[in-house]
């Protein structure tokens, strides 16, 4: 079941930065997760690319191609975070039942922090909620839209 980490309901965030709040969150290994910090990685990567950064509008909303070129530019060598997973993905909620995510747009990303047998526990940096995905729930999701987008940083032990 989700529920909220700071007890405090969240409002007006803003779209499309739940990958980049995902970045942090994996960059700092759980401890930056921030609007702010979400901004500063998208700073960094766009900068990187030699792109114009708008901070107004700072969206990830590029294709799995461009989503994978971002992640290996930050964990392209992997990420020393103790033995939690650290993985990100990407789904359309409007199509993922039962994870309680509210749709805020076509595609949602969040952080995979551990798998225990088929199930694996996520947390959403941006709404700040914790749950869990089946993998009977994953297996539907997939079958309907043709694949899943999980992108990993790799595993530590």
């Amino acid at each position: 079941r989700d529920r909220d980490v700071t007890g405090v309901q969240t409002c007006a965030l803003p779209i499309y930065d739940c990958w980049w709040r995902c970045i942090a969150y994996i960059n700092s290994c759980g401890s930056n997760y921030s609007a702010d910090d979400a901004m500063e990685m998208a700073r960094e990567y766009y900068g990187h690319c030699g792109s114009t950064f708008n901070e107004n509008k700072y969206g990830f909303t590029g294709s799995s191609s461009d989503n994978r070129q971002c992640f290996n530019y930050f964990f392209g060598s992997g990420v020393d975070c103790g033995s939690s997973s650290r993985e990100i993905f990407v789904f359309n909620p409007n199509l993922m039942e039962g994870m309680g995510i509210s749709p805020s747009g076509e595609y949602h990303a969040i952080v995979i922090t551990r798998h225990e047998g088929s199930v694996m526990e996520y947390f959403d940096p941006q709404n700040r909620t914790y749950g869990q995905i089946t993998q009977e729930q994953l297996d539907d999701y997939t079958a309907r839209n043709g694949k899943s987008s999980f992108f990993r940083a790799g595993r530590s032990s």
